[in-house]
């Protein structure tokens, strides 16, 4: 090998491979070692590649790692946002059918009171019909009462005038007898009059009609 090759070899590894220790730039004088240099840089260069190889690959596996972590999480984000919205459209169609049923049973209950207020009023005509029918009943017992009294009362009078006749007749045969006194124990007690009785009787009937009304009503 000739002298300028070696010079400038030297002078191409002193400025490439300054990193190397002074101590070993000593034997870069000889061809052999020189060589041996090329070698040992050679492989070391090499190593520096597999090396830088190896760490941009593990590099770019940590980003596929993150890439495909941050997808993760965006997936999980998504599913999570999904489940967030079909929960409350679960809750708003829970709270759509329950304002329903509230609004059904409302309806119901307005329903069911109509029906009772129509019940009631078919109740009270009902009933007023019937007081009235009740009340005609009545006044028409009364009135057939009254004509049965006055019926009553004109009989007794034809009775009693022709009783005063009879005695103004017998009266006119036989003169007045003086007065005597006579005991007590002589004449039965007074019978009780007929006014009274028609008292009695009237009052019966009342009763009757009070008895017959209340068997009704039961």
């Amino acid at each position: 090998m000739s002298a300028p090759f070696v010079s400038s070899a030297k002078s191409g590894l002193y400025t490439k491979f300054s990193v190397l220790p002074l101590t070993f730039r000593a034997y870069i004088s000889t061809p052999l070692s020189f060589l041996f240099c090329l070698l040992f840089l050679f492989v070391t260069g090499e190593d520096k590649k597999e090396k830088e190889e190896e760490e941009d690959e593990e590099e770019e596996e940590e980003e596929k790692e993150e890439e495909e972590e941050d997808e993760d999480e965006d997936e999980d984000k998504d599913e999570d946002e999904d489940e967030d919205e079909d929960e409350e459209e679960e809750e708003a169609e829970e709270e759509e059918a329950e304002e329903e049923e509230e609004a059904e049973e409302e309806e119901e209950e307005e329903e069911e009171k109509e029906e009772e207020k129509e019940e009631e009023e078919e109740e009270k005509e009902e009933e007023e019909i019937g007081g009235g029918e009740e009340e005609e009943e009545e006044e028409e017992e009364k009135e057939e009462e009254e004509k049965e009294e006055e019926g009553e009362e004109e009989e007794e009078g034809e009775e009693e005038e022709e009783e005063e006749e009879e005695i103004s007749r017998w009266s006119g045969f036989f003169p007045p007898l003086p007065p005597y006194p006579f005991p007590p124990s002589f004449f039965p007690p007074p019978m009780p009059g007929k006014e009274e009785q028609k008292q009695r009787d009237s009052k019966q009937k009342e009763k009757q009609e009070e008895d017959a009304e209340e068997i009704v009503k039961l």
